[in-house]
């Protein structure tokens, strides 16, 4: 089973048989492709998910009869995944986000990784990079990019951004730039 949200209302989702078999295919795929965990494979992972979540809602779409009720942690990380994605170009800590949901950062940390699998810190580095990566690739300068998303030097987002995905961000650009017209 796979939760997502659907036009605001939470949704779970029950695999078949052969989506799920689709799936660990897809998986196995990727664990060939990343045999030793990395930073670039986990951006590599989470973009996954983004599509897979994006199958899912479609999929809702399609058989709205799918929808049942979730817990309300599961609403409470479907929310919190929302507001890191709606904030990525702002500050973001733990602490703000415990804030903003009037959670104890203790509790919200392991809320999520027990829903993600992630650290909230993790998660927010993998965002931010696909943003980056997105951004460059549509042709914005790596000092744009490295503005648009707070960080504080050229050099500190060039560390980051090499230790993500392990090229410079100069060289992603130059090799995933878009034609623009």
């Amino acid at each position: 089973m796979y939760y997502a949200s659907s036009a605001n209302l939470p949704a779970i989702v029950q695999l078949s048989v052969s989506d799920v078999s689709i799936l660990r295919e897809q998986m196995d795929h990727y664990l060939q492709t990343h045999s030793t965990p990395s930073l670039f494979a986990y951006a590599d992972f989470f973009s996954l998910l983004g599509t897979l979540d994006s199958q899912i809602i479609h999929g809702l779409r399609k058989n709205p009869a799918g929808k049942r009720s979730i817990s309300q942690s599961q609403k409470n990380v479907n929310e919190i995944i929302s507001f890191i994605n709606r904030h990525l170009t702002e500050p973001l800590t733990l602490d703000l986000i415990a804030a903003e949901f009037h959670l104890n950062k203790d509790y919200l940390g392991r809320l999520f990784k027990e829903h993600t699998h992630a650290t909230i810190g993790h998660y927010i580095c993998i965002q931010r990079v696909n943003l980056a990566q997105s951004m460059l690739a549509e042709g914005q300068t790596v000092t744009q990019v490295q503005e648009r998303l707070g960080f504080s030097s050229y050099a500190y987002f060039f560390k980051f951004f090499k230790k993500m995905t392990g090229i410079s961000p100069s060289h992603y650009r130059k090799t995933n730039m878009k034609l623009i017209e």
